[in-house]
């Protein structure tokens, strides 16, 4: 995956970062606690902030902070940040979503390092089968991840808006992919799955088809925590990835892409799970 970084994003490094995550609301971000450690571990001087910044909102403050190296986002702004960028990967532009600006060249480059972060956490499952409950900006950045790593999985997107969601399967260019409804849901045969909905969304859908998983767990959310999803599959004993594994994959690519360098992913998230401990 680091391909996806060097390649378009790198700069050959900032003398000092200054970046921040955006979005709204963003008090509970662990983002400054992830790159202020990694930043730390690699010896480069940075300063890492959080801003609220609400929908409409991000041109306006993209302006008056030129001086950034780079920004993450979170919700509400990773599809309008797509209009603002001036360059993005095909594939981050066609699903339109992105999480991760960087400064160039007078302009804001832009990708989704959720693509590249689900690409990774998806190695770790058996992908014959995969289901993404949601349509959303994250559940289009999953789609996005196994269109990448090129594997022949039946994949079914569950979506509380059927007709939402079909408008992101035809952004798509899997073959194998299909759309339900969440009232519908069944993912008892699935190898993986992922959950994108934010936190409670789900629990009213939960019914017989999710009572014996299969596979792993891969849940977008990480407070409150465990989800009744993630309980469910702990108490089946399969594999749970956190929305926190989740954070820090895609936390890893922006310190990439923020300062220009490759890094050692397993040093890096070894360093970035510790400074979680008890947060």
């Amino acid at each position: 995956m680091g391909y996806a970084v060097q390649q378009e994003f790198a700069s050959g490094g900032f003398s000092m970062i200054r970046a921040a995550v955006l979005g709204s609301p963003i008090d509970h971000s662990l983002s400054p606690v992830l790159h202020a450690v990694a930043y730390r571990h690699l010896g480069i001087d940075a300063h890492y902030e959080k801003f609220d910044v609400g929908a409409g909102s991000l041109m306006d403050f993209l302006g008056e902070h030129r001086s950034y190296t780079g920004f993450s986002l979170t919700m509400p702004l990773k599809e309008e940040a797509v209009l603002l960028a001036s360059d993005i990967p095909e594939i981050d532009r066609r699903m339109n979503s992105i999480n991760t600006l960087v400064a160039r060249d007078g302009g804001w480059f832009g990708c989704s390092t959720d693509r590249l972060g689900i690409a990774r956490l998806l190695k770790r499952a058996e992908c014959s089968r995969i289901a993404i409950i949601g349509a959303g900006g994250t559940a289009r950045s999953a789609l996005a991840a196994i269109e990448e790593i090129d594997i022949e999985a039946l994949t079914t997107v569950y979506a509380r808006d059927v007709e939402k969601a079909s408008l992101v399967a035809r952004q798509s260019k899997l073959k194998n992919l299909q759309i339900a409804s969440l009232l519908d849901l069944d993912i008892s045969s699935a190898t993986a799955v992922l959950q994108t909905t934010p936190a409670g969304v789900l629990d009213q859908y939960l019914n017989a088809g999710i009572l014996a998983p299969q596979g792993i767990l891969i849940e977008a959310v990480y407070q409150p925590w465990p989800t009744r999803l993630a309980t469910l599959f702990q108490s089946a004993g399969r594999v749970v990835l956190s929305g926190r594994d989740m954070l820090v994959e895609q936390a890893i690519y922006q310190v990439e892409i923020f300062s220009g360098l490759t890094v050692d992913h397993a040093a890096i998230r070894e360093v970035m799970r510790e400074a979680l401990t008890g947060v």
